[in-house]
């Protein structure tokens, strides 16, 4: 059937699915599922032009109709995405895609008044189940790769020591015209002046290990972040609008191998800047400061 012909009646679709989300990240991501398609009224394909569902109360089943043309040949795919709202001034609405279904050929339908009222499973039709993750649109990726034993303490008392990683995004159109190049003003004890994370519907940095059986897929950090172990190869990504102005604050703990129920203490920081990040390539070396802001230190990565 030729999707060139001229349709006139308009038919209500009900676009249904389910298994694209857990009921367990009700409240807690900002993450929803959308219908894309080869027609006006389905964005023709573009992810911002995507049309929104509506969580069916806590079940993670998603639902929404929409009125298309009677008798068009219709090709749809759902997607789960984030909503990009405007955070900054010039700032636009965007949509970002973590998951989609991949199969080679699109869900496909004729469009009657009695079509598609079944519940669909996610990335699952055709006989094939095939998701994959989002593509890139509009925004960047940053991964930092931490491997070879990146850690240089220059003290023996501290080469001894293992230390947990967390990595933070900060947005350096916060910094304070007197706060210095890390972002800490002179008078301050803390070292949180100036520093603001980055904003955005974004979730926090993910981490994936790529060198443990059971820890090769990418989550979210811990409180305290990651035990870095020798020869760990640790993979951290973030994704941003703004790449420009994006900045990560590196903090170490000390791990408490006899009692790690405790909160471990606090080592000390480092900043990768922009100007860091320019090179696609090549290890980069990233002094770290203790608490009494002196180096201990350096990083090595990416």
């Amino acid at each position: 059937m030729e999707n060139t012909q001229i349709y006139n009646k308009r038919v209500p679709v009900c676009f249904q699915v389910a298994g694209a989300t857990s009921n367990t990240e009700i409240g807690s991501t900002a993450e929803s599922v959308f219908v894309v398609g080869n027609s006006e009224e389905l964005g023709l394909w573009s992810p911002k032009q995507a049309v929104l569902l509506t969580r069916q109360g806590e079940s993670d089943v998603w639902k929404g109709v929409v009125d298309i043309a009677e008798g068009f040949l219709l090709e749809f795919r759902y997607v789960v995405a984030m909503v990009a709202e405007p955070v900054y001034e010039g700032d636009k609405r965007g949509i970002v895609v973590s998951k989609w279904e991949t199969n080679i050929k699109p869900r496909q339908l004729v469009v009657s008044a009695d079509c598609n009222n079944e519940t669909a499973i996610f990335g699952n039709y055709g006989n094939l189940e095939r998701v994959g993750s989002g593509w890139l649109q509009g925004y960047s990726e940053v991964r930092l790769t931490l491997k070879n034993n990146s850690i240089h303490m220059w003290k023996s008392r501290d080469q001894k020591r293992r230390y947990q990683i967390k990595i933070t995004p900060v947005d350096l159109r916060h910094r304070e015209s007197t706060t210095s190049m890390i972002g800490v003003d002179d008078d301050d004890t803390d070292g949180s002046a100036g520093v603001q994370p980055m904003k955005g519907p974004f979730p926090d940095v993910e981490i994936c290990v790529l060198t443990s059986d059971g820890d090769f897929v990418f989550r979210k950090q811990s409180q305290f972040g990651q035990l870095y172990n020798e020869n760990d190869i640790v993979v951290f990504r973030a994704k941003t609008y703004h790449g420009q102005f994006l900045a990560f604050q590196v903090d170490f703990f000390l791990h408490n191998q006899w009692e790690p129920e405790l909160f471990p203490q606090y080592a000390g920081f480092a900043y990768i800047l922009p100007m860091n990040l320019k090179r696609m390539h090549g290890e980069k070396f990233i002094p770290i400061t203790g608490v009494k802001h002196t180096p201990i230190g350096q990083l090595e990565g990416w």
